[in-house]
């Protein structure tokens, strides 16, 4: 079975590739809470399981990369009695999780 290794080299990839898309937003929606005075910063970060923990004005919580799986994939939308699938960006559902968790 030569193609074992391109099979773990592509989930590495893409384990990475989703650690640093989730990062660059974070740090880009915390940069824009600086901007409007409000304390915030991206303390640790872990791989495996893909978490964050961040600090918004002095409270401390942690995002893993299921819950914003699960938040990309939730939706309202309604068409005929039948919940429409659809996918939130990642922002939009960063955001979301954001002030969820800060109002928790």
């Amino acid at each position: 079975m030569e193609d074992w290794k391109e099979k773990i080299k592509a989930n590495v990839d893409a384990h990475r590739k989703r650690r640093d898309d989730v990062t660059n937003n974070l740090n880009t929606m915390l940069g824009e809470l600086k901007e409007v005075g409000v304390v915030a910063h991206l303390i640790d970060s872990k791989e495996y399981p893909l978490s964050w923990t961040l600090d918004i004005a002095g409270k401390r919580f942690e995002i893993t990369d299921m819950e914003i799986q699960n938040k990309e994939f939730e939706t309202d939308e309604w068409y005929r009695g039948k919940q429409v699938e659809g996918r939130k960006e990642l922002k939009e559902a960063l955001q979301e999780l954001l002030v969820k968790k800060y109002e928790d």
